[in-house]
């Protein structure tokens, strides 16, 4: 099969998945969500393909999905979710998201990788696995799919708070399981117990984790830099020449079109590179182009046009919404198009892990939902959010990424993928279609746009007046030091003079970040005013 009827079969089904979930959006069906009908097309064009011999063309997909996910596919989709996140509640939860991910990661690799062990001294029921097969089983089927999750939960208008959540813990989650599957492997691999090795993956996940961060903030904050300066030369050089009349009306439109084009391409290019950088250095791309969302949209998106602005934001989010839905194409086509060794696994292979995963994700949600509330005195995760929370851990392409790579590092590799992928394709599409009845059922949805801005504003208010009640700890005083130096250093440093008053109230009409507009307003009034 040719390069270009591959290309043609994949762009076919993405065509059919778009035009599939246009559908569904448009009959607010409650059942099937567009994750899970996508996966099903994939699945069905899997069958076909097979049936029909393409043995070259699934041996190419398979071999090269792993690289393909991690580098055109997974980035857009991680740094649109930072880029449009609501930033005020990720900053807020940040102990938590933390606790979550950290902790709660750990807590699911432990008990389901003791499990995988214990039914694996029962060969009647399943595959006997070493110890350090049973971790590197439970540290790669243990990663909750953010793709997955976002994909239903946008859909659904849920609660900033649970979204922001399950969104933070699935990205640091990602970073944990990686290590964790690297760190077994790597002990396979120099003969030496995982006990030794566990000491060198703190270390190493540490210097991942920072590095990464520092890598997505430092190129972002760069970038804002960059586009400041452009911005302050761009808005001096209009008002000179109108000044002495020497810029007609097609100029003038001319050279903010050509400044146009240079904001986009910064804006493109900067995530893409933060990526990679960190990837290059073996650290984790996810986090890094996370944070550089974040940055970005902080920082560089107020000294952007409007037009720029415009053209990224739905730009961002399309490109997104096209790599997700390829990433279920590929999760149903693998399904049934490659070769997968069934019979190793046996009848109750995947049953088991269901209940294992099941069980492993309460304990997670569980203990970790116990000593967030210990901490807290409002804002409490209540059982409803713990249930949503416990519902909301499916795996998807992450986890099945990490399994294609453990089929070639271990023994029972092939058999670990084989689950992950059954599992991944039953998480989707049960739980993914029960999501929104119980999400309804349990009303953790906002009702409609205005009263979710009306209840989100009264939130704030609370939580501000709350904030002045309840005594400082560590966390609390470390917020109030970072939002000191940051309005006193980094603000005029990388925000430009040059925001118009139509800049601003553009920016918040196209879902920007309206703390950081209400200071550009602030600084307008104050320069006004001195003038």
């Amino acid at each position: 099969m040719e390069l270009s009827t591959e290309i043609l079969i994949m762009l076919s089904l993405l065509m059919l998945s778009i035009m599939g979930g246009h559908y569904l959006k448009k009959k607010h069906h409650k059942y099937l969500q567009e994750s899970g009908l996508t996966v099903l097309i994939g699945a069905i064009a899997g069958l076909v393909l097979k049936s029909m011999s393409y043995e070259a063309y699934m041996t190419n997909l398979s071999n090269h999905f792993v690289r393909l996910f991690m580098l055109l596919l997974l980035p857009p989709i991680i740094f649109e979710s930072g880029f449009n996140m609501q930033k005020k509640y990720f900053f807020r939860n940040i102990g938590s998201i933390i606790l979550y991910a950290f902790l709660g990661t750990f807590i699911a690799i432990i008990s389901s990788s003791a499990m995988f062990y214990a039914v694996g001294l029962f060969p009647e029921i399943s595959p006997s696995f070493t110890v350090q097969e049973s971790l590197a089983f439970g540290a790669l089927i243990s990663s909750t799919d953010p793709v997955a999750v976002l994909s239903i939960f946008k859909q659904m208008d849920v609660d900033m708070t649970l979204y922001i959540m399950i969104f933070g813990e699935s990205i640091f989650n990602d970073a944990i399981s990686i290590v964790m599957y690297t760190t077994v492997h790597e002990s396979t691999k120099r003969n030496e117990t995982f006990q030794s090795e566990l000491a060198i993956s703190v270390r190493a996940f540490l210097i991942i984790l920072m590095g990464s961060v520092a890598i997505g903030m430092t190129s972002a904050l760069i970038t804002a830099y960059i586009l400041k300066r452009q911005a302050n030369n761009f808005q001096r050089e209009q008002q000179v020449a109108l000044e002495i009349e020497k810029i007609t009306k097609t100029q003038q439109q001319y050279k903010r079109k050509q400044n146009v084009n240079t904001e986009i391409s910064m804006m493109i290019l900067c995530p893409w590179v933060s990526y990679l950088i960190a990837e290059g250095f073996e650290l984790s791309g996810i986090v890094a182009i996370m944070v550089n969302g974040i940055f970005l949209s902080y920082y560089a998106q107020p000294n952007i046009s409007n037009s720029a602005r415009s053209v990224l934001k739905t730009g961002y989010e399309t490109v997104a919404q096209t790599a997700e839905t390829l990433v279920f194409i590929f999760l149903g086509v693998a399904l049934f198009a490659f070769n997968h060794p069934y019979e190793q696994m046996g009848p109750w292979l995947v049953p088991i892990t269901i209940i294992n995963l099941g069980i492993s994700r309460f304990l997670n949600v569980g203990i970790v939902s116990f000593l967030v509330n210990k901490s807290r005195t409002t804002n409490k995760i209540t059982k409803r959010f713990q249930l949503v929370m416990w519902l909301g851990g499916l795996r998807g392409a992450m986890a099945y990424a990490l399994a294609m790579k453990s089929s070639f590092d271990f023994e029972k590799g092939p058999v670990m993928l084989i689950v992950t992928l059954l599992y991944a394709f039953i998480s989707i599409l049960l739980i993914g279609s029960l999501l929104y009845p119980i999400l309804t059922k349990l009303d953790v949805t906002n009702k409609s746009v205005g009263e979710a801005v009306s209840v989100r504003s009264n939130e704030n208010q609370l939580s501000d007046e709350n904030e002045q009640q309840i005594p400082l700890n560590c966390c609390n005083k470390l917020k109030k030091i970072l939002k000191k130096y940051e309005n006193k250093y980094f603000s005029p440093v990388f925000i430009s003079d040059a925001i118009s008053e139509r800049n601003v109230n553009d920016m918040v009409s196209v879902g920007g970040d309206t703390h950081r507009f209400d200071q550009a307003k602030l600084g307008l009034i104050n320069k006004d005013s001195n003038n």
